[in-house]
């Protein structure tokens, strides 16, 4: 899918060496494989253990957040839909905190809003982004990828600057 790629285009200029991934679900693993791909060492912690299983199966390191053990990484990333539609962050933010604190960049894929998770690496000093350049390279992506399969010729340049220009 064009969630992994749109995500890494978000992020491949900061060549990060790891992350932390907060959540398990679909776009988490699309993120995990993609970082893993480009070299990346990557952590996914949850609330539930069951849906860690995939990613402890793929090799991936894991943990609940109950058994979390605290190391730095240099960005955090937010895929659970805590602070979408209320005020609550992705994890305690007595652990929350000192990560943030020791990353270079926090990353939401809420797009949109100014979400509880941003606001706090916002209060840190922490750069930090939405998901909405997420959302708009998922759509390059995938319209360059239908226009292909067309047999349609596109200035992907243009494209890129047309839409950039209409948000």
């Amino acid at each position: 899918n064009t969630d992994a790629l749109g995500f890494y285009q978000c992020v491949e200029s900061l060549n990060p060496k790891n992350a932390l991934i907060i959540g398990a679900g679909g776009s988490a693993k699309a993120l995990a494989y993609i970082l893993k791909e480009k070299g990346l060492s990557v952590t996914i912690t949850n609330r539930s253990q069951e849906r860690l299983n995939h990613f402890a199966q793929a090799g991936f390191q894991s943990s609940t957040f109950e058994n979390f053990v605290l190391q730095e990484y240099e960005i955090l990333i937010n895929t659970t839909p805590a602070g979408l539609t209320d005020s609550s962050l992705p994890m305690d933010p007595a652990v929350l905190t000192p990560l943030l604190k020791a990353s270079k960049f926090a990353f939401d894929l809420v797009y949109g809003k100014q979400t509880p998770f941003l606001n706090l690496a916002k209060s840190l000093n922490v750069a930090h982004s939405d998901g909405k350049q997420m959302l708009i390279n998922q759509a390059i992506l995938a319209f360059e990828i239908f226009m292909e399969s067309q047999n349609i010729s596109v200035d992907k340049t243009i494209l890129r600057q047309s839409i950039q220009t209409a948000l």
